[in-house]
């Protein structure tokens, strides 16, 4: 039965620890399913967010999570010009508190990796000047992400050694640490 809610969290341990006036939660065990809406809110923020750096309009069309990830179909340009590509994300855990993400196809009714790619890779470089994002060493198209230098800033650290693992079924993504 597909998740309606954004996130449901079935397991969460945590520390507090005292970080000057107030408290830090740092998390042993999480264990959290995303479910379609939050998808689709995160895939709609993204392509807003691109939509400023495009030179065509961007517009979404649909999300869905997979065994291996997500897939992402949005409209780029308009009217008869424009195409409606389809990436396909692989997401995985990959050695202690880290995440990676990797664009690991792009489908289109019409050849548009010279059109989709660039634009991809300027994306990623910019996603890469963020803290806690790094170009993958060895992998073409894809992030590694620190779990803690995202959250550490909201207050919420994971422990160092956690390595975190992804799964997916019938539209949900189960994340793990």
């Amino acid at each position: 039965m597909p998740l309606t809610t954004d996130v449901l969290i079935q397991e969460l341990a945590f520390d507090t620890v005292p970080t000057g006036s107030t408290l830090a939660l740092k998390v042993r065990r999480l264990t959290a399913t995303l479910g379609g809406p939050w998808l689709e809110t995160m895939c709609r923020l993204g392509l807003a967010a691109a939509a400023g750096k495009s030179p065509v309009g961007l517009s979404y069309v649909a999300s869905r999570f997979l065994p291996d990830g997500a897939e992402l179909t949005f409209k780029a340009g308009e009217g008869f010009m424009s195409l409606s590509p389809t990436l396909r994300l692989e997401v995985a855990g990959e050695g202690p508190g880290k995440v990676r993400v990797k664009v690991a196809e792009i489908r289109s009714a019409m050849p548009v990796e010279k059109i989709v790619g660039p634009f991809l890779d300027k994306l990623i470089e910019r996603l890469c000047a963020r803290p806690g994002i790094q170009a993958h060493p060895t992998e073409p198209r894809a992030v590694l992400v620190s779990m803690n230098a995202i959250l550490e800033g909201r207050g919420v650290t994971f422990d160092e050694d956690g390595r975190w693992e992804v799964s997916g079924r019938d539209g949900v993504l189960t994340v793990q640490v």
